[in-house]
């Protein structure tokens, strides 16, 4: 699709930018085909106004609305920042109770098995109390053997 027709079917009336073409998925974001690829509306309107994304950047709405094509309201980070973003939104304690600021927020390596969770985000103090009791078990075993 032509920039100028994607740019033609956005609705601006409001501060987030409406899409008032078709071709939504079930997540309620639309999709079209820009420069040979089919890509997600605020993609394309990213890089027809802005230019081509950053390698290993993503685009986050910084005002929370998926459907939002707004510029102004779309930004580049990286895939941490945005988690750690998200997952501050939604939690401010661990179950243990300790505050999960930025500083104690732990993400584990990316992991490539099927079975195992991939960017889990976990508290910092709790995962270095478990490693401290499991270094002590750890030393204990060995000293009785």
């Amino acid at each position: 699709m032509e920039p100028s027709k994607i740019l033609g079917l956005i609705d601006r009336s409001q501060s987030c930018h409406c899409w008032t073409g078709k071709g939504f998925d079930k997540d309620g974001r639309a999709s079209v085909r820009h420069n040979g690829r089919t890509k997600k509306v605020h993609i394309a309107v990213w890089e027809i106004l802005k230019g081509p994304r950053t390698p290993g950047m993503i685009l986050e709405h910084t005002c929370n609305h998926k459907w939002c094509l707004n510029v102004e309201h779309i930004e580049e980070t990286t895939q941490h920042v945005n988690l750690l973003r998200h997952y501050r939104e939604r939690r401010t304690h661990c179950l243990s109770g300790h505050v999960l600021s930025p500083d104690n927020i732990y993400q584990h390596p990316r992991r490539y098995k099927a079975h195992q969770k991939t960017n889990t985000l976990t508290c910092l103090t709790c995962r270095n109390l478990r490693r401290a009791e499991w270094r002590a078990r750890v030393a204990a075993t060995s000293a009785v053997s």
